[in-house]
């Protein structure tokens, strides 16, 4: 007997070259990078070689397909991702007053983690940001002085975490933020960076103090929102007719690896002494939160009470305003055990693709640096 596949193409992506060619460079702004499989795994994901935009999700007779900016595969590495999303653009922008926000997103064990800070083999993406960023930062311009701060904390639940706890270093300046989140303050340290040894080591320290459980995808599964900024601050010295004008403002750098959305049985972690926290419940509501908020940045009418619906959405409220670079880096996990996978692309398609990458390249990177 014949079997035939039928092709079903969700062809919703927006045309949008004119616009994009206003930036100058083109930033891919919503990507997906597909986890590596061991041998004896089988994909639903597949890419096709010849057009990088394109993902297939294999749905038993039907292969849907699904048109992304671009699509990565487990060949590609996290250098390659830090390239092809305009990594070095975005540091450019973030060196003139832009702010610019990453975030990983998706399924648990999908490689979320593994994207933004790599492993013991591979540098995760942020060391590239960082690298290039204090490279830009310390090349020799003397009308232009830079200061470069970092700061590190997680949301577990509805609480705030700092993960930058013991300055050992000499000579490590440091000033103390503070948010308010259900009538309790929270404080974190923004610490000034000199160079990015310093910056790669506090980063480093910072992840073995995330919390994590053990899942059936992950020995080693994040169990809370980690955000990492850099701000920088530069004063633009101009000197005309014999005045000297010094403008001061600064650019942010946000990187957020967002806890897997996942169902409860991934769960391990059963026993009573559990933290409700960290349940699949209180994580995924967090989540939902957060897309909420992002389909009302899409259609432009995000209003203050927005952030007010989780510490989540309180955190990342000011780094995904109209003015702001926004790149979504959604991880997935083809094996074929999760069938579940075709609803959470689909889900992501709809929330994000169909109206995203035209909001993100109309509405942002005209110079309008953000005044101190």
């Amino acid at each position: 007997m014949e079997e035939y596949i039928f092709v079903k193409d969700t062809h919703h992506k927006l045309k949008t070259n004119e616009i994009i060619e206003k930036t100058e460079t083109k930033l891919e702004n919503v990507v997906v990078r597909i986890r590596k499989l061991d041998k004896n795994e089988k994909s639903t994901l597949h890419t096709d070689p010849n057009d990088r935009t394109a993902l297939y999700f294999d749905k038993d007779f039907e292969i849907e397909k699904y048109n992304f900016d671009i699509v990565f595969d487990e060949n590609d590495d996290n250098q390659t991702i830090f390239n092809k999303i305009g990594g070095h653009f975005i540091i450019n922008n973030v060196c003139n007053g832009f702010k610019e926000t990453i975030i990983t997103y998706g399924q648990t064990g999908s490689g979320k983690t593994y994207t933004l800070f790599g492993s013991n083999k591979e540098y995760g993406i942020i060391y590239y940001f960082v690298h290039y960023l204090y490279k830009l930062c310390n090349s020799k311009n003397k009308n232009k002085k830079k200061a470069i701060y970092l700061s590190i904390y997680e949301i577990l639940g509805d609480t705030l975490i700092d993960l930058i706890s013991n300055l050992n270093e000499k000579n490590i300046e440091f000033y103390t933020e503070e948010y308010y989140l259900k009538t309790i303050r929270y404080s974190y340290k923004v610490v000034n960076i000199q160079n990015y040894d310093i910056a790669k080591k506090i980063i480093d320290s910072a992840c073995l103090l995330r919390n994590v459980e053990a899942t059936s995808q992950n020995m080693r599964s994040s169990r809370s929102h980690a955000i990492i900024q850099f701000f920088v601050n530069i004063s633009d010295c101009t000197l005309h007719n014999g005045i000297e004008t010094i403008k001061d403002y600064y650019g942010v750098l946000t990187l957020v690896d967002l806890v897997g959305c996942e169902r409860e049985e991934f769960n391990t972690n059963k026993n009573e002494h559990r933290n409700d926290k960290t349940s699949s419940k209180f994580l995924n509501s967090s989540l939902t939160s957060l897309n909420k908020m992002l389909r009302k940045m899409q259609m432009g009418n995000l209003d203050e009470s927005d952030k007010r619906q989780s510490v989540l959405c309180k955190v990342l409220f000011n780094y995904i305003q109209k003015t702001c670079g926004v790149c979504l880096i959604f991880c997935f996990n083809p094996k074929i055990s999760q069938k579940s996978v075709g609803k959470i692309i689909t889900n992501f398609y709809e929330l994000f693709m169909q109206n995203f990458v035209y909001y993100i390249c109309y509405k942002l990177r005209y110079m309008n640096c953000t005044c101190k």
